[in-house]
């Protein structure tokens, strides 16, 4: 259901959150939804610190995520029941007006004041009913959020527009302003000719790569494109992941230095992305997202290293047949493994979605710290 969801988001912000005794933040506010889906799939009860029902410490916890947002948000809760004593923390919600809250119901739910609850189904009906009610809050919040009423002054367009009207009701004027009109557009026809299409001449380069990224065509909006990070972004979904890591790094933010990082990885470049999380953490500490591919890269250039180890103790190297890895110039050497050893890492993309073991340990761990922190 979750990854149901997802799918409706069509790329608005979602986090993802846990609680049983104790409620922790999986995944901060990220427009990527394969973000959240591997560690979505790594999450069970068994990694949870404390058993339990503490839905106001889940309540909590997303209000405050929503708080530091400049867009209004909805917090949803997947559950089968919520039990007494938290129902208290709902209730003082609503009447606070917090933000919009909806339940889908695994189980015995059926009601929690000021939230809507929707029965889970099973075909996909209960997943359009939550997008439904998240895109009605989301506009009701809208039309009643101040700063983002109009200042209509269109009313000074209608002066000229009069003058001009009025000049239509002289004899003779209907011709001359015809002419008018014929001029400027011959004087406009050479700008025209030097176009390389009526795109040039209507749209700017963002506008035309833009185009082309929706139509998939990403070597070409990669052209197009100025803007760096949309230049960077379309290299990327181009498969070039080294041109776009240095698109990016023209980019002096935390934002910057974690989509560096990303590309480096795809490109099975692990010591220039590792550099480049660390940089991005630098800037911004508090990023999560950093943090968690950091944890990642790291892993995945131990375990490369580990082979080369094991590598360097083998007489020989008969059998080897593919270059993998190049280890930099502080100690080393092309690392060449055999046929079994590829079988075990042939892309970056087959490890990582073989780390479900590892992101629930790495949860499991990184959720008992915050309990303790919580406990002292």
């Amino acid at each position: 259901k979750f990854l149901d969801i997802l799918d409706t988001r069509a790329g608005a912000k979602t986090a993802l959150m846990v609680y049983a005794g104790t409620a922790h933040k999986v995944v901060p506010l990220t427009e990527d939804p394969e973000v959240l889906k591997p560690f979505a799939e790594g999450l069970s009860p068994e990694i949870m610190p404390e058993s339990g029902d503490n839905a106001a410490a889940a309540l909590s916890l997303a209000i405050e995520m929503i708080s530091k947002e400049k867009v209004p948000g909805a917090i949803l809760f997947i559950t089968d029941n919520i039990s007494g004593p938290n129902l208290v923390a709902f209730k003082k919600h609503s009447a606070e007006n917090g933000p919009p809250i909806v339940f889908l119901s695994l189980g015995e739910l059926q009601r929690v004041t000021g939230a809507e609850v929707i029965r889970a189904t099973a075909n996909k009906d209960d997943v359009a009913a939550i997008a439904r009610f998240v895109a009605d809050e989301y506009k009701n919040a809208l039309a009643h959020d101040e700063q983002l009423q109009w200042d209509d002054r269109g009313w000074l367009l209608a002066w000229p527009a009069l003058f001009i009207t009025l000049l239509w009701f002289r004899r003779g004027w209907t011709m001359q302003w015809s002419f008018l009109v014929f001029v400027l557009l011959f004087n406009s026809m050479p700008k025209m000719a030097h176009a390389t299409g009526i795109e040039d001449y209507l749209l700017t380069n963002d506008q035309q790569g833009q185009l082309a990224f929706q139509d998939k065509h990403y070597a070409e909006a990669a052209e197009k494109f100025e803007d760096p990070f949309w230049k960077g972004y379309a290299l990327y979904s181009a498969g070039k992941y080294t041109e776009a890591a240095k698109t990016f790094a023209l980019i002096p933010t935390a934002i910057g230095a974690f989509a560096q990082g990303t590309a480096h990885i795809k490109g099975r470049e692990y010591r220039e992305g590792i550099s480049a999380f660390e940089k991005a953490l630098r800037l911004d500490p508090t990023m999560e997202q950093a943090i968690n591919n950091l944890v990642v890269s790291r892993a995945i250039l131990e375990y490369l290293e580990r082979i080369r180890d094991q590598s360097d103790t083998q007489e020989g190297s008969a059998g080897a047949d593919d270059f993998v890895f190049d280890k930099s110039a502080e100690g080393g050497q092309e690392i060449l493994l055999s046929n079994k050893d590829t079988m075990k890492l042939e892309t970056a993309e087959q490890w990582m979605r073989g780390v479900n073991t590892e992101t629930a340990d790495f949860l499991r761990l990184r959720f008992a710290l915050e309990a303790s922190r919580e406990d002292q």
